[in-house]
């Protein structure tokens, strides 16, 4: 008998990837991340992690809106 398992609609992005939409350096994500001001990541794997796709773009759009240019806030 078959079973259905509901797969997720998120797409997920690793490290590379991240950097590259967010333009921060690996340092700056797990800054943020320790500062509760950056998403975390999922663990996909016994030493893997990714991010959610959506979360990071939220996060991107967020800091355009509230930051106006301002990027002082991503290195205070």
């Amino acid at each position: 008998m078959p079973t259905s398992i509901q797969e997720s609609s998120h797409n997920l992005w690793r490290l590379p990837t991240v950097k590259a939409k967010t333009t921060l350096s690996e340092p700056s994500i797990y800054r943020l991340m320790k500062q509760g001001i950056f998403p975390k990541p999922i663990k996909i794997g016994n030493r893997a992690v990714a991010w959610i796709a959506s979360e990071i773009e939220a996060f991107i759009g967020s800091r355009a809106r509230s930051d106006a240019g301002n990027t002082e806030a991503f290195y205070e």
